[in-house]
């Protein structure tokens, strides 16, 4: 008795070729434990993908925004950032200063005493709001203990039993805080740190 023998079909994907986008058939054998492809004959002889390769960035430029103004971002011959204008790095020890206040702020405004900031690296302004009642706080610079001016972010909200922390924007040799309650009939305690790192 004659035997028939069947012969197994061999399932058939379509890829596509880049980037000439033309259909090919590949075979792809999956009786064996690796599948392997092959194009089939009449498709062996194409084109290889030859897509050329993006060429690398020489030259970027980084813009940031200020007050709603976009400015370029500075940078030296070498192409390090500038982070401040006429500001080199520093050499020397670094050394840490710190101001504690504890007071009650009532409904005008009361100064902190003013911090030489002419030699700090960075400073900021701690404020602990231990009442009830919010707080406002407003940043004065100046160059001496007469001329000062407010700092750009205007007066600063600080909610009760919330801590912030406030930076001057802007920099002159003094620096100081000045708060006051923002309700007219209520007090409110203020924990006020001032921090500071400076080149010895």
């Amino acid at each position: 008795m004659a035997s028939t023998r069947h012969q197994a079909t061999r399932p058939w994907v379509k890829v596509e070729v880049c980037p000439i986008k033309k259909t090919v058939c590949v075979r792809v054998n999956v009786s064996s434990d690796k599948q392997t492809s092959s194009p089939c004959h009449r498709h062996r002889q194409r084109r290889r993908c030859n897509a050329p390769k993006p060429s690398p960035i020489q030259r970027a430029q980084v813009f940031g925004k200020y007050h709603g103004t976009v400015i370029p971002v500075r940078v030296d011959r070498k192409g390090r950032l500038l982070t401040s204008p006429g500001v080199h790095s520093h050499h020397g020890n670094v050394t840490f200063r710190e101001d504690t206040r504890n007071v009650v702020a009532t409904h005008d405004f009361a100064p902190l005493p003013l911090q030489d900031v002419s030699h700090a690296i960075k400073y900021v302004y701690l404020v602990h709001n231990l009442g009830s009642a919010n707080a406002k706080v407003v940043v004065q610079v100046g160059t001496d203990c007469e001329n000062l001016a407010e700092d750009l972010e205007g007066a600063i909200t600080i909610p009760a039993n919330q801590v912030v922390i406030v930076t001057p924007l802007l920099f002159s040799k003094y620096v100081r805080l000045l708060y006051r309650s923002s309700s007219s009939d209520e007090q409110t305690k203020l924990h006020i740190v001032f921090q500071a790192q400076a080149v010895g």
